[in-house]
């Protein structure tokens, strides 16, 4: 199994919107990505709730068959979209991706 996750923080105001509304835009558009990319196993994402000093505003974790599903996931032209969405709109990422 891969695992994919990924942490976000968002830019206060962007697209003209506040940050709970683009956490909200976010999040639906990621909810959409498992229906549309087979490869995906499970991708489940959600906002930070505790919003501690070292929180981020959201987050998701992935999961793969393995690291040639989870490619194919990464190039999906509908994963790039989004992906291109979320960066518009974040002032940092972090990433951790591993196999068990």
């Amino acid at each position: 199994m891969f695992i994919h996750i990924v942490t976000w923080k968002l830019k206060e105001n962007a697209g003209d919107r506040s940050k709970e509304e683009n956490i909200r835009l976010i999040l639906e558009k990621i909810n959409t990505l498992p229906a549309i990319i087979p490869q995906v196993k499970s991708l489940k994402a959600g906002a930070d709730v505790l919003h501690t000093p070292t929180s981020y505003d959201f987050g998701l974790v992935g999961e793969f068959e393995n690291q040639a599903d989870f490619l194919i996931y990464r190039d999906h032209p509908e994963h790039v979209k989004v992906a291109r969405f979320v960066s518009d709109l974040t002032s940092d990422r972090v990433s951790l991706d591993f196999i068990v």
